[in-house]
């Protein structure tokens, strides 16, 4: 771990070469997770305009970097079994070097639960996984079910998983008119799966605000 935190400090000092001022505080957030040269003034830039989420590491970092992992990996014909073993170690080392925040903990987990499927040959499934990181973090910190970053994300994980595949079929209406080969179907269609994805989160994150401002309420009681 000392390994990577001093790795960690050498990107930083790169970021801050390479890009002083307020481009490099922000690239450092959305890259490292660190954001320590954030200035108040961009950061209430970013949360007037709705987009605070885009300076956090998040879950989907930790997909792109896997994929990215996995195709460099299949390029230099690496067998499949070395493949996931590698991939799994480097989830790990990313989620260490972006500051382990929660929501990258849980998409690390659950990118490793299914990778350990793989490696034994069974199916994973999205939804024990999920489970699975909620409890692991549960048993090296209980009261971190309090905390709505941990709340937040897996409120938003489980609702993509629960209703994003019956939200896009709802949405079929809109191309099933269109030519099935059509690149114009493609598109609208790759467009209507990402808003089921954004709205079945959404209303799990509302769900999820909605017993933060309780549980906010009740305790001042």
């Amino acid at each position: 771990s000392d390994a990577v935190y001093q790795f960690r400090n050498k990107c930083a000092s790169l970021f801050d070469t390479a890009f002083p001022g307020k481009e490099g505080g922000v690239l450092k957030a959305y890259v490292m997770g660190d954001k320590s040269s954030i200035s108040p003034e961009v950061s209430d830039i970013f949360s007037a305009s709705g987009l605070s989420h885009v300076l956090a590491v998040s879950g989907m970092h930790v997909a792109v970097f896997l994929a990215c992992i996995l195709a460099l990996l299949k390029f230099l014909k690496i067998s499949k079994r070395k493949q996931l073993v590698i991939s799994a170690g480097a989830v790990i080392l990313f989620v260490v070097f972006t500051g382990a925040s929660i929501a990258t903990v849980r998409a690390g987990f659950v990118s490793i639960f299914a990778i350990l499927a793989k490696l034994v040959f069974k199916r994973s499934d999205s939804k024990t996984a999920l489970a699975e990181a909620a409890a692991i973090l549960c048993v090296f910190n209980p009261l971190v079910v309090f905390d709505a970053s941990f709340m937040l994300s897996f409120a938003a994980a489980l609702g993509i998983l629960l209703f994003a595949d019956g939200m896009s079929e709802t949405f079929s209406f809109v191309y099933a008119r269109l030519k099935p080969a059509s690149k114009i179907r493609a598109i609208v269609k790759a467009v209507c799966d990402l808003t089921a994805v954004g709205l079945s989160a959404n209303i799990f994150i509302i769900v999820s605000n909605l017993l933060i401002i309780q549980s906010i309420i009740s305790y001042k009681n």
